[in-house]
């Protein structure tokens, strides 16, 4: 899920940051949630959505390599046409982005 999505997140956001940094703070928030429900069946865009949500979450403060990527003020052009290719646009992302940090 979450593992097959993070490699093409990287490569489209061309992320800096060491690949087994950012899996491991992702793996580390991952187990922080309380999933008391299976996970829904999500196509792979949309765990690429996934990803991407929780890479701008973690570059709040874990892993702040990342935060040029997710500014909201300048979003990175790479970031804009990585949600437009998942069917996202700027405004949505954020929305979700809100949500996820009003729940960590």
């Amino acid at each position: 899920m979450l593992g097959a999505a993070l490699p093409p997140v990287l490569a489209a956001l061309r992320v800096k940051v060491p690949a087994s940094d950012v899996s491991r703070h992702v793996s580390a928030l991952v187990r922080t949630l309380d999933l008391s429900r299976p996970l829904p069946s999500l196509q792979a865009r949309q765990w690429q959505a996934v990803v991407a949500l929780l890479l701008a979450g973690l570059s709040w403060g874990r892993l702040e390599g990342l935060r040029p990527v997710f500014s909201r003020a300048r979003p990175s052009p790479l970031l804009l046409d990585m949600l437009d290719d998942l069917g996202l646009d700027m405004d949505r992302f954020v929305a979700l982005l809100e949500l996820l940090h009003e729940e960590i």
